[in-house]
């Protein structure tokens, strides 16, 4: 529930900046796409990093975003300001992905990322 919240948030918020229909468009394909990157490149930062600091740092990232977000008045800016939490997939949410893929053997793993 609490993923769909900020999922919509963040295009309900540009649409009321006035925000064009491509504008959201053009946001969400931005914001998946990084998140799909964040994912890819999780397991490589927390290795390196340790998974408390990515955890921190993304969190961080998230408030900094939020933040910034309630002083905007231009979409585009708002548009630029919404693909930033995709980032933020790699740390909290990126890490029970990883760490299912990891210690589970390979055919169970699989098998229940495929029921997600």
């Amino acid at each position: 529930m609490l993923v769909g919240l900020h999922e919509s948030f963040g295009l309900w918020y540009l649409e009321e900046l006035g925000a064009e229909p491509y504008m959201l468009g053009i946001a969400s394909g931005l914001r998946y796409t990084i998140a799909l990157v964040g994912y890819v490149i999780s397991g490589s930062v927390v290795n390196k990093f340790g998974q408390a600091c990515t955890i921190a740092a993304c969190l961080l990232l998230y408030v900094a975003v939020y933040m910034s977000l309630s002083f905007v008045l231009n979409p585009w800016l708002g548009v630029a300001l919404f693909r930033f939490p995709g980032t933020v997939y790699m740390g909290p949410a990126g890490q029970p992905v990883y760490c299912l893929v990891v210690l589970c053997p390979y055919g169970l793993a699989s098998m229940l990322l495929s029921k997600v």
